[in-house]
């Protein structure tokens, strides 16, 4: 399975596939090419939308809230990984981690899904 970033979901949110192509996305059509295969089960980050140039996002520093959102994925990414632990398998688990509220960042009186 990949974990990789996608520029076109909201920072903080994730979307999780079995497979498709690359989507644009560089690494991924390099990762494609020397395995030989789109049939690879995904997990995309989100890192958009960004009010400065790509390039300056991604390799300078981010800002104090855009590390909070990012902190804020440490409880649905814990919560994906319990989920596939629990589940043997990675059908059926797309539309739960998928939604939106999955990757809301939770109240503490509220619970993941």
């Amino acid at each position: 399975m990949l974990l990789y970033d996608d520029k076109d979901l909201p920072l903080g949110t994730g979307r999780f596939r079995l497979d498709g192509s690359d989507g644009g996305h560089n690494g991924l059509r390099s990762v494609f090419a020397c395995l030989g295969t789109q049939d690879i089960a995904r997990l995309r980050l989100g890192i958009g939308p960004f009010q400065r140039p790509l390039v300056d996002f991604v390799l300078e520093p981010w800002t104090d809230p855009e590390w909070e959102r990012i902190a804020a994925l440490d409880a649905p990414f814990a919560q994906f990984l319990e989920i596939l632990g629990a589940s043997g398998t990675l059908d059926g688990i797309a539309n739960l981690v998928n939604s939106a509220r999955f990757w809301e960042t939770p109240r503490p009186d509220q619970p993941l899904p």
